[in-house]
């Protein structure tokens, strides 16, 4: 979103670069408009590196701290019948 539609903020490219720098094979902004969020994917063995690192950046460019949480995968979606 940031290259493509040129709409993105400093503290959501600093965690995005930062978890891409930790180790995160994919990293992005979502959800455009007052602030978004951003996601990572991120080895479960390297989630609490990763978090420590995006809120240390956060600290350090005077952002705020960010919230930052942990979810798994489920499995794929299934028709009912």
């Amino acid at each position: 979103m940031r290259d493509d539609f040129e709409f993105s903020c400093p503290e959501l490219d600093v965690a995005v670069e930062v978890a891409r720098a930790y180790g995160a094979p994919g990293a992005r902004m979502t959800r455009g408009g007052f602030g978004g969020s951003a996601i990572a994917l991120v080895p479960a063995e390297r989630a609490a590196e990763v978090t420590s690192a995006v809120i240390q950046a956060s600290a350090d460019t005077a952002y705020g701290a960010p919230d930052c949480f942990e979810v798994a995968a489920g499995g794929p979606a299934r028709r009912a019948f």
